[in-house]
């Protein structure tokens, strides 16, 4: 069973690679002109990394991003608000300030969740990503830890309303990996999934994540 679903996924894969070529080669270009090891063309050991000669382009995409992180996940403060409808509002009357302080304890228990995991890091990463190639991954592992994962290392099927069907990665010149997911959550252009295995694809992922 495990080895025709890889048998699977390594076809679903070749298929969708090629629809994603075009704009993986116009994401190698523009990491060549900005900052080419984001996204090098051979992953190796030894690889030498093209030269552009001059380092405006990478200075762009740095400061770039970094100011797209602290817009969106500004320091010290909630990045997101809970909010309740103001009919539901009306319903709660004298527990009305006590739900409201209950939800901004949660807003400041994300955020400390965010910085406690180090999550600015692969968060900083996925956002040069999304302006030099254009796409980005990011995997949010059980314990909470986040990871990026380039476009070239990853391809996903939508239907005609651009609802997420399916994803597959491959990694390290390892077999692709196929998950399939009722809801995926988007992120600014970031998909992040839940309970994911990038070593193999065990029957508790399969029955997990099958549609």
């Amino acid at each position: 069973m495990a080895h025709e679903e890889e048998k699977s996924a390594r076809k679903e894969f070749a298929k969708l690679e090629t629809k994603r070529d075009v704009f993986l080669q116009a994401a190698y270009e523009a990491a060549e002109l900005t900052i080419p090891f984001i996204l090098p063309r051979n992953r190796h050991e030894g690889q030498t990394m093209p030269v552009s000669y001059q380092s405006l382009g990478g200075r762009l995409v740095n400061t770039l991003s970094s100011k797209l992180l602290l817009t969106q996940f500004p320091p010290n403060s909630p990045f997101f608000k809970f909010q309740i409808d103001d009919f539901t509002l009306e319903k709660l009357q004298r527990d009305r300030g006590l739900v409201e302080e209950a939800l901004a304890s949660m807003e400041r228990a994300v955020s400390q969740e965010l910085e406690a995991k180090s999550m600015r890091i692969p968060l900083y990463e996925a956002l040069r990503h999304l302006i030099v190639a254009g796409n980005a991954l990011l995997y949010l592992t059980p314990e909470n830890r986040l990871r990026v994962f380039h476009l070239d290392e990853y391809v996903i099927l939508r239907d005609p309303q651009g609802t997420v069907l399916k994803i597959i990665v491959k990694e390290n010149g390892g077999d692709p990996v196929m998950f399939t997911r009722r809801v995926l959550c988007g992120i600014l252009s970031l998909f992040l999934f839940q309970g994911f295995s990038s070593s193999a694809a065990t029957e508790r992922f399969q029955s997990l994540w099958e549609v």
